[in-house]
């Protein structure tokens, strides 16, 4: 009924039930992953008005089950970001809280939990922060990054002229302006075409 997808591994459909409604999947390597999509298989739908609950369990030191979002008939399918999930953002209330107690821990071995449960509390419930993908991709967000940090690195040492002529010294000195436009025309290259420096 529900498959897991993790990129680079190949897709997983084998379902523990934990009870009549609560299943897991076993993830090894968690700490390599960065994101995983769930999804319906078509096999079966999911009851009228119920929805699949999707919670992520980190085991260390104690299993914390995170709900990451949901999928239903009408939204077959979900990515989550879990790069950024962490055990602090446990959710108390999830079914698979009692079960957790004969999940063996293993250091790098998670658990993808879905659980059927009423739409109408489902749509309520809260997802932990930063688990929708994000729209940029790895290196763009690291290359915005890197252009930022050396931006502010740079702003940090900036000073007037006549303090430059007042101290007389041998550096090359250019106007921020310069370095502030070099930053929005690299930015729009990006947003248009992060790979561009490839060309």
């Amino acid at each position: 009924m529900f498959g897991l997808l993790i990129p680079g591994r190949l897709v997983n459909t084998e379902l523990e039930p934990v009870t009549e409604t609560a299943f897991t999947f076993t993830v090894p390597n968690i700490e390599s992953v960065n994101h995983v999509a769930v999804f319906l298989t078509g096999e079966l739908q999911i009851p009228d008005g119920f929805g699949a609950s999707v919670y992520l369990c980190w085991p260390n030191p104690e299993p914390s089950w995170v709900l990451l979002g949901y999928i239903t008939n009408q939204k077959p399918s979900a990515l989550f970001r879990i790069v950024n999930v962490r055990p602090d953002m446990h959710n108390p209330s999830n079914p698979f809280q009692a079960a957790s107690t004969s999940f063996v821990s293993a250091e790098s071995v998670s658990q993808i939990g879905i659980s059927i449960e009423p739409l109408a509390e489902i749509e309520q419930a809260t997802a932990a922060s930063k688990t929708r993908p994000s729209k940029e991709s790895d290196m763009l967000q690291f290359i915005n990054f890197a252009v930022e940090s050396l931006f502010n690195f740079v702003t940090s040492f900036a000073t007037d002229s006549e303090t430059i002529q007042q101290y007389g010294t041998k550096e090359t000195w250019f106007p921020l302006s310069a370095l502030h436009r070099w930053r929005e025309r690299l930015e729009a290259r990006l947003v248009h075409n992060p790979f561009f420096w490839r060309q």
